[in-house]
């Protein structure tokens, strides 16, 4: 990248009127496209310095920004400063927060099935990580008969919708003309990028909202499954 000279920026100022405030934009190490804009408080050396006076003014012409701590204080209503993860519209972090709460509503839901269809107590899969809860009951379910063929195409469903909300909570966003784009670090490890439009937020949504009502079926299924022997229910 060429650097800025006296003559480029004399021939960027033609035009503009003399009370136009001068920014500087500082890209995030990180995230380059993201910058904090601050204010240039100060030019030159000082008044009463005349170039060729010194030999240091003509070796560059220094511009002075404002601290970063007090310049750069653009927050959202929750006080994220935009330098931290840039401007991002509202309507993202409300999506974003519903997947993530509707989630973790159907993991809680895949661990109560679990429950019923092997007839155990409340405590038996609290130690259980909710991402064996899908092999779990895929193992348990394929003893079951011919009842329980479709669940395989639910838990198909579940599978698909955990995995973009771990995509999703996993990435860091930007937000893009009209889509997001995130980026994070797999398991390869390798740099693996995505992006997402709200409207397939919004989809997102709708689905984890069916598969939690669709749950109530195999719930209510599970609940007519003999206890062995007859023993009836465990302590919960």
């Amino acid at each position: 990248m060429k650097r800025l000279t006296i003559g480029r920026l004399r021939a960027e100022l033609v035009g503009w009127p003399d009370d136009t405030p001068v920014t500087v934009a500082v890209p995030d190490r990180e995230q380059p496209s993201i910058a904090a804009v601050l204010p240039i408080v100060s030019a030159g050396y000082g008044f009463g310095i005349e170039v060729g006076e010194d030999p240091m003014p003509t070796v560059s012409f220094p511009l002075t920004a404002e601290h970063h701590r007090e310049a750069a204080q653009d927050v959202d209503p929750w006080g994220v400063p935009d330098r931290m993860l840039g401007p991002m519209p509202e309507a993202f972090y409300g999506t974003v927060g519903r997947i993530v709460t509707l989630s973790a509503l159907l993991e809680d839901r895949l661990r109560a099935l679990l429950q019923a269809i092997t007839h155990t107590s409340q405590v038996e899969y609290a130690r259980l990580a909710p991402g064996r809860f899908i092999p779990e009951l895929q193992k348990h379910a394929a003893l079951l008969g011919a009842d329980w063929e479709p669940f395989a195409d639910y838990l198909t469903r579940v599978y698909a919708a955990l995995g973009r909300r771990n995509e999703l909570v996993h990435s860091l966003w930007q937000a893009k003309d009209d889509h997001f784009f995130g980026h994070r670090l797999d398991r390869t490890p390798q740099r693996a990028s995505t992006t997402r439009t709200l409207p397939e937020l919004r989809a997102d949504i709708a689905d984890l909202i069916r598969l939690v009502d669709d749950w109530q079926h195999w719930h209510m299924v599970a609940g007519t499954l003999p206890w062995p022997d007859d023993a009836g229910p465990t302590n919960v």
